[in-house]
């Protein structure tokens, strides 16, 4: 049963291997590069250009704020993760942003009179990578009382990180499992999982017993 066994667990380990690979590549190489920008902001610093323009939309008769935003929206042909809990200086006024991975729109809409302020930005490539290793929708970021991701997108990219977290987790077991079945190769994939386990080690708990000055 067992030398039945172990060449059908390795076909398979093998196939899962590669296929979960072939996968998660582009979307590795996404959160590697973003990774780099995050890490090195110098290498593509830029000042965010703003553009600002004035519409006079209808606004609904009855609903709340989120009602409102998603008709003002509507009429703007506009899309993104709404956020809200900005303060609210005059009460007639509704204030919120619309996130995409590419841009950040500010609203600022008169409920009085209809007249919307719309100042928007659009981010360069590497911003956009950036934000892509960022933004998930979740509400909790930006203290907001509503946990729910209200756009389309967001729910998309966050079910491809889940299935990437999954797929990695599940690649780099079948990855101890071939390093095991390469007796050769022990002592070198030791040596390399004491060593990244070390600095992993390190850096979740080690840091807290230098000193604290």
């Amino acid at each position: 049963m067992k030398t039945a066994l172990i060449p059908w667990l390795k076909k398979w380990n093998r196939r899962i291997h590669y296929h979960l690979g072939l996968f998660t590549l582009l979307f590795v190489w996404i959160f590697s590069l973003s990774g780099l920008f995050l890490n090195h902001p110098d290498w593509f610093s830029e000042r965010a250009k703003w553009t600002e323009t004035f519409r006079d939309v209808q606004l609904p008769k009855t609903g709340d704020d989120q009602v409102t935003a998603n008709e003002i929206l509507r009429q703007l042909n506009l899309s993104g993760e709404k956020i809200y809990g900005f303060s609210y200086p005059e009460e007639e006024h509704l204030r919120f942003r619309v996130i995409r991975f590419n841009g950040l729109t500010g609203i600022d809409a008169d409920l009085l009179t209809g007249r919307v302020r719309v100042r928007s930005t659009h981010w360069s490539l590497a911003k956009s990578l950036s934000n892509l290793h960022t933004l998930t929708g979740v509400r909790k970021v930006w203290n907001e009382s509503n946990s729910a991701r209200d756009w389309i997108m967001t729910w998309i990219w966050s079910v491809s990180i889940d299935a990437i977290a999954v797929a990695l987790i599940v690649m780099t077991l079948s990855s101890i499992y071939m390093w095991l079945q390469l007796k050769p190769k022990r002592k070198m994939g030791l040596l390399a999982l004491g060593l990244g386990t070390a600095v992993c080690v390190f850096f979740l708990w080690g840091y807290s017993l230098l000193p604290k000055g």
